[in-house]
């Protein structure tokens, strides 16, 4: 007529990974090839944590990042933006051990040492939705997708204690570049035109940053110098076509969008203002104002 219940072990909520980019929020960002792209491996931090006998963060790049690393560790609240502003920071080499770049697989990985899940495990009391963070760098080359934009997710794996490995991905948060094709005509018959040259200028940025772009025949990585005569020259081909790319685009992206696959410009926050500039004209043709 009794029933006796006996508990096993108590478990406690587990992890959920969360990847982010730009910031703590963000799932969305946008860039030119070549600059530094900075992205966090996310997770909630379970009530059991001190029973923890495993909590490593493993990523495996996409082709169009570059792995530079600068990685760091921190945790505190889930409800901030930026990770300078989490409270708390863990150290290298004694509460986590970073796995190296592998170049062959293009992964690498942080995994928490005993010491280092005993100490959040002492420091979580009072602190909002706990979370960790690992922050780290890549570059943006120029195998970037434009069409689609360039995701990038994480592998969380844990043990609770109870002996069993456990594997949780994240969502993919994707960083964005642009790219636009212009085509040269005669303004008379829309024929095309060979031979016209441009340069690009961002009025965005002053004068002593660089106005005007540069791109590195090799690598495509993007910069902007001071003159005309530095940038890199656009000249119409025999269809009178000329690409530009791959650029950050001209709005900020939304950082929280209701759908992640879909990117949505923010037309409150301008970014950059492009102009092409027609530094020649073809033969027997005026140049453009």
């Amino acid at each position: 007529k009794n029933v006796h219940s006996y508990p096993k072990n108590v478990t406690g909520n587990e992890p959920t990974p969360d990847k982010t980019v730009g910031n703590l929020v963000n799932k969305h960002d946008t860039h030119n090839v070549g600059d530094t792209v900075t992205w966090y491996m996310n997770a909630t931090i379970p009530t059991n944590i001190k029973d923890y006998t495993k909590f490593e963060f493993s990523d495996t790049l996409k082709e169009m990042l570059d792995y530079v690393g600068n990685i760091e560790v921190k945790y505190g609240s889930g409800d901030k933006t930026e990770f300078k502003d989490l409270e708390k920071t863990l150290e290298a080499n004694t509460d986590y051990t970073i796995v190296e770049y592998d170049q062959a697989t293009r992964t690498f990985g942080v995994k928490l040492t005993p010491a280092g899940i005993a100490k959040i495990a002492a420091n979580i009391d009072g602190i909002t939705n706990p979370k960790i963070s690992v922050k780290f760098d890549t570059t943006l080359n120029d195998k970037a997708k434009v069409e689609t934009g360039n995701p990038n997710e994480y592998t969380l794996k844990f043990n609770n204690g109870n002996g069993e490995d456990k594997d949780k991905k994240s969502d993919e948060p994707k960083v964005f570049t642009g790219e636009r094709k212009f085509v040269k005509t005669n303004s008379a018959d829309r024929s095309v035109l060979a031979g016209a040259k441009f340069v690009v200028k961002n009025e965005k940025r002053t004068a002593e940053q660089g106005q005007y772009l540069k791109k590195d025949e090799t690598t495509g990585a993007i910069s902007w110098v001071k003159t005309e005569e530095e940038a890199t020259v656009f000249t119409t081909d025999a269809n009178g076509e000329i690409n530009v790319g791959k650029l950050q685009f001209t709005y900020a992206v939304v950082g929280k969008p209701t759908d992640i696959n879909k990117a949505e410009l923010d037309k409150n926050n301008q970014l950059n203002q492009y102009q092409l500039v027609e530094t020649q004209a073809p033969n027997g043709y005026a140049k453009l104002d």
